[in-house]
């Protein structure tokens, strides 16, 4: 950013916090936008997205648990 002069240190609070706000307010905005347009555009419905996401999170619980299990016997030998 520019350096800005300002008249008291009150007033460089008050601006940055509005500028924080406002940061947040449009990032708000743009993750609702994104999560919209992602709920209208998905290509399987709920249901299916649940499951697939179950199926994912299991697949990859197992694939820690083996590298975990390879880690220790590795660590053990």
């Amino acid at each position: 950013m520019t350096d800005r002069m300002y008249y008291s240190n009150e007033a460089k609070k008050k601006a940055r916090a509005e500028r924080t706000l406002l940061a947040l307010i449009f990032t708000a905005l743009g993750l609702s936008i994104g999560a919209a347009i992602a709920l209208i555009f998905a290509p399987m419905d709920g249901e299916e997205t649940r499951h697939e996401l179950s199926h994912q999170a299991e697949k990859a619980r197992d694939r820690i648990e083996n590298y975990s299990e390879h880690a220790k016997n590795s660590i053990l030998s």
